[in-house]
């Protein structure tokens, strides 16, 4: 039996874990559909914008432009 490779380990990452990593993060990240709306978005994001969780999924990508 052979030691497993970084790459092993790396791939037993749940979707629990990216979820996890996804809404405690300080950095905002949306997660938007190929045409463009919110399908999700983390605390941080919000709060960066000042949207609830439920406001900010009713948004499209166009509304997040500067």
């Amino acid at each position: 039996m052979t030691a497993p490779s970084p790459h092993d380990t790396a791939s037993e990452a749940t979707a629990d874990d990216l979820w996890r990593v996804f809404e405690s993060t300080y950095d905002g990240i949306t997660i938007t559909t190929l045409d463009g709306k919110v399908a999700a978005a983390n605390p941080a994001m919000c709060e960066m914008h000042g949207y609830t969780r439920e406001e900010f999924l009713s948004l499209h990508e166009h509304d997040l432009a500067a």
